[in-house]
C-alpha cells in the first residue's frame, strides 16, 4: 500500500495519492486557499500536509494582486490582522520582508486627516472614507477604532464593504470578520450568509 495513504488528516478522510501529488505539485505555485477549494480541505491542513511532504517551504510568487494589497491597504495604514486576512497564504515575516523589499511606506495621518474622522466618523461611519481619499475603508475603521470613536448603530452596510465583502467571501467567517473591524462577527456572518443565498439563486 501506497504509505501516503496512510497519512491522515485530523476530522477529514485519508488523503487521497492524486491529493498528495496535486499538493507536490502546484504548492508554491498557486494559493493556498485555491489548493484547498480544489480539494475541498481547510487552508491549515493544506499547510499542514505540505509541510509533512516536504514541500511547506517553496517560496509563494507574489502575485500583482499581492502586491496591490501592499501598496493599497498597507501602505494606508491597515493593520496586521486585516492584511493577514487579506493575504492567508502568507506568514507576516514574508509581508513585511516583501514591504520592505518594495520600498512601502505606511503613509502617517496627517492632522486634517484626523480632524476629517473626529468629525465625521460618527455619523458616518466607514463611509468617511470619501473624504480621505489616501485611506482604506479598514485603515479608517482601525484609526476610528484606535482612537475610540463610537460607531453609528444600525449604519447600513454600504457599497465598498459588500464588495470587500463578495471579494473575501472564501475566508473563514472567523478570518473574513477582521476585515470588518466595526462590525461584529454575527453581522458578517448574516451579510455573507446573504450574499451566498444571492448566488446561489442567480445559479
Amino acid at each position: 500500500m501506497d504509505k501516503h495513504n496512510t497519512v491522515k488528516q485530523y476530522h477529514r478522510k485519508l488523503w487521497t495519492t492524486e491529493e498528495l501529488r496535486f499538493v507536490e505539485q502546484r504548492y508554491g505555485t498557486l494559493l493556498v486557499t485555491e489548493i484547498a477549494q480544489r480539494l475541498q480541505r481547510t487552508p491549515g491542513s493544506v499547510k499542514s500536509m505540505a509541510r509533512r511532504l516536504g514541500c511547506g517551504g517553496k517560496q509563494l510568487h507574489w502575485t500583482d494582486a499581492n502586491i496591490a494589497v501592499l501598496t493599497t491597504h498597507y501602505a494606508a495604514g491597515a493593520d496586521k490582522a486585516t492584511i493577514m486576512a487579506m493575504l492567508p497564504e502568507r506568514t507576516w515575516t514574508g509581508i513585511l520582508s516583501k514591504v520592505f523589499a518594495l520600498g512601502i511606506i505606511r503613509r502617517k495621518w496627517q492632522p486634517e486627516e484626523y480632524r476629517i474622522l473626529e468629525k465625521y466618523y460618527a455619523s458616518e461611519g466607514i463611509r468617511v472614507a470619501d473624504r480621505l481619499p489616501e485611506r482604506t475603508v479598514s485603515a479608517v475603521a482601525n484609526q476610528a477604532h484606535a482612537l475610540k470613536i463610537r460607531h453609528p448603530r444600525g449604519l447600513r452596510w454600504d457599497e465598498n464593504e459588500l464588495k470587500l465583502l463578495a471579494q473575501n467571501q472564501h475566508l473563514p467567517v472567523t478570518e473574513l470578520a477582521k476585515l470588518f473591524p466595526r462590525r461584529s462577527r454575527i453581522a458578517v456572518y448574516h451579510h455573507w450568509a446573504k450574499l451566498r443565498k444571492q448566488q446561489s439563486s442567480v445559479k
